[in-house]
């Protein structure tokens, strides 16, 4: 398991669990997000799809990597890229919960997300859609199934990895 590719919706915790995963396995991580759009004191640019996939082959030429992010058809090509697949699917309570938390959490200057109102609207809209289409998001991952695991926190995906001998983590 060498390169990873970590899936889910807004507010599921991928983030959380590329970080983790990354130093557990002394792997280097990237945030999809990073490669999508280009990051300017002036305000960020989205990269072309060539742009995007240029820069997903130059990640894959390192023997190793995590890329977190959710599932972007301009960047499909990870798919087949990764050894192992991650679908981080979090319960919808919880998500729900983690939207409103993220949003205090930045309002009292405690996260570095900027979430507004806006954005809190967009992770209840995009989280509302996911619901209503799962089937659909799943089925896109139907010819990778064999290298594809749905997790639904780290505690059963630390279960996983025990049970694969990827490692030995208490």
């Amino acid at each position: 398991m060498d390169k990873i590719y970590i899936i889910g919706i807004a507010i599921t915790g991928k983030s959380s669990l590329a970080g983790y995963l990354s130093s557990q396995l002394q792997i280097p991580r990237y945030m999809l997000d990073d490669i999508v759009w280009e990051r300017n004191p002036k305000g960020d640019r989205k990269r072309t799809e060539q742009e995007q996939q240029s820069l997903l082959l130059e990640i894959d030429q390192n023997p190793q990597w995590i890329i977190e992010g959710t599932y972007r058809k301009s960047c499909h090509c990870l798919l087949e890229m990764a050894d192992v697949i991650l679908v981080l699917q979090t319960p919808l309570w919880k998500r729900r919960m983690r939207m409103l938390s993220r949003f205090l959490k930045y309002n009292a200057k405690l996260e570095r997300h900027r979430p507004n109102i806006q954005i809190l609207k967009n992770m209840h809209q995009w989280t509302r859609e996911f619901e209503h289409n799962k089937e659909s998001f799943y089925r896109t991952f139907q010819p990778y199934w064999k290298k594809v695991k749905v997790v639904s926190d780290i505690k059963q995906l630390d279960a996983w990895l025990k049970s694969e001998r990827i490692w030995e983590h208490t």
